[in-house]
């Protein structure tokens, strides 16, 4: 099964988008003993993932890379290979690591000799 982010279908992505929770701030004041927090909500922290695709030319390549970054500042699903998602998923950046040509390429989700690899900054928004 293959993952996918945003409709673009991928080989891999490592990591995975954190779930929310409730985050708290530190409220502890000089000169008091002990510490203070109070609830600010849910939250999620910002993820890095990394995606690999394979491709059938450099050309292609060049217009993975623009697909992707065109996701930029919208929410997404994010599919992985075993089945489950995450929905609602903030594309804070997105910017290309690596185009390498391979020499005798097998599987893959294009057949192609050609791997991309991106790397995201993710977060988890709230559904409503």
């Amino acid at each position: 099964m293959s993952a996918e982010i945003g409709g673009v279908s991928l080989i891999s992505i490592k990591g995975r988008v954190a779930k929310l929770g409730e985050g708290i701030e530190d409220i502890t004041r000089p000169g008091i003993d002990g510490h203070s927090y109070k609830k600010i909500g849910t939250r999620a922290p910002v993820v890095t993932l990394e995606t690999l695709v394979d491709v059938s030319s450099a050309g292609n390549a060049e217009g993975h890379i623009d697909a992707c970054v065109a996701l930029k500042g919208s929410l997404v699903t994010v599919k992985y290979t075993d089945g489950s998602n995450d929905e609602h998923v903030a594309v804070l950046d997105v910017e290309p690591v690596r185009v390498k040509q391979v020499k005798t390429p097998v599987g893959g989700v294009n057949g192609g000799s050609w791997l991309v690899t991106m790397r995201w900054q993710m977060q988890k928004a709230a559904s409503d």
